[in-house]
C-alpha cells in the first residue's frame, strides 16, 4: 500500500484502539526470567509493526532492547538497575523528531 505522497512501498502499521498484544508482548519482554522468551517477544514486536491506542511496537522494541543491555550491565557491574535507567530516558527523549506515537526519526529508524 503507498502513503499519501509516498513514491515506493512502504511497510503500513495497523491502528487499533483497544489493548492488544504490544503491552503483553513488552511485559514479558520486560518482566520474563527466561531470556528466550524475553527474545521472542521482542520479536514478535519487532515483525509486527502496529500501533495499539498509545503502544507503538517500534517504540516498546526500543525500549525494552535498552533495558536488557542496562539490566546486563547492571550485573556485569554490579550496579543497581535504577541507576543505569536514566540512560535509556536519556537517549530516548534526545532522538530528534520521534515521538511515542509513531514519528520519524533516528531512533528506532524507520524502514
Amino acid at each position: 500500500m503507498l502513503r499519501p505522497g509516498a513514491t515506493e512501498r512502504q511497510p503500513v502499521e495497523d491502528l487499533n484502539i483497544d489493548m492488544g498484544l504490544i503491552p503483553l508482548l513488552a511485559f514479558v519482554a520486560r518482566h520474563s526470567s527466561e531470556m528466550t522468551a524475553r527474545q521472542r517477544a521482542i520479536d514478535l514486536l519487532k515483525q509486527s509493526q502496529r500501533v495499539e491506542g498509545i503502544w507503538n511496537s517500534r517504540v516498546a522494541v526500543y525500549l525494552m532492547e535498552k533495558i536488557i543491555v542496562l539490566e546486563e550491565r547492571a550485573i556485569k557491574y554490579n550496579l543497581p538497575f535504577r541507576a543505569l535507567v536514566e540512560d535509556v530516558a536519556l537517549a530516548f527523549s534526545s532522538c530528534q523528531g520521534f515521538s511515542v506515537l509513531g514519528g520519524i526519526g533516528k531512533c528506532p529508524s524507520r524502514s
